[in-house]
């Protein structure tokens, strides 16, 4: 039985024959009412909306980035607090929050017996630093961070899929225009094998 009060979707079900329980949704709350005036209130999984793009940005001397307003406005709600950490090429990756904890829920079906799984997971987790974005929509890049990547002052923020890269603007350039790499041989290897 539905019904529809006020643009909120209201349904009646039962658990069993004793237990009665209602629930409420909006678009950004579920609540689970019982008939002891019990509410559990649950906020759904945010999906993060896939990032695109390639900005140019400078560091500051203490280490201060502002990301682009067009960044900020695909991040939405989700671009205000990120973990940061060592890419795995000479870069750094900006998670968004949430991407960051499914990553690492990911790893909780890894078998810490092996060696090589503790020996990734001190290597992945190494420099993992929590990050804010400030008032002016600053992010400030940890000086161990910048120096493992070699950031000076131009920045390139790569942003695809739900991450963000951040490359020294010299290093992304070579890598980029780096011949030796055709295109259509690496698209046959990567995605050539899912077909």
């Amino acid at each position: 039985m539905n019904h529809e009060t006020d643009g909120v979707s209201r349904e009646h079900f039962f658990l069993d024959e004793k237990l009665h329980f209602s629930h409420y949704e909006t678009p950004n709350l579920f609540f689970l009412l019982t008939t002891h005036s019990t509410a559990f209130i649950l906020k759904p999984e945010t999906k993060m909306p896939q990032l695109l793009g390639e900005f140019n940005c400078t560091m500051d001397a203490k280490g201060r980035v502002r990301l682009p307003s067009g960044l900020l406005k695909q991040l939405g709600e989700e671009g205000h607090s990120f973990v940061m950490n060592k890419g795995f090429e000479k870069h750094l990756t900006l998670y968004p929050q949430n991407v960051w904890d499914k990553t690492v829920k990911e790893f909780e079906t890894l078998n810490f017996y092996n060696n090589d799984t503790r020996n990734f997971l001190r290597r992945f987790h190494n420099g993992a630093t929590p990050i804010e974005v400030d008032e002016q929509g600053r992010i400030l890049i940890p000086k161990r961070l910048a120096e493992y990547a070699g950031v000076e002052k131009d920045v390139i923020l790569n942003a695809f899929g739900d991450k963000i890269e951040i490359w020294d603007a010299a290093v992304y350039e070579l890598m980029m225009n780096d011949d030796t790499v055709n295109m259509a041989d690496l698209a046959q290897r990567v995605l050539g094998e899912n077909q």
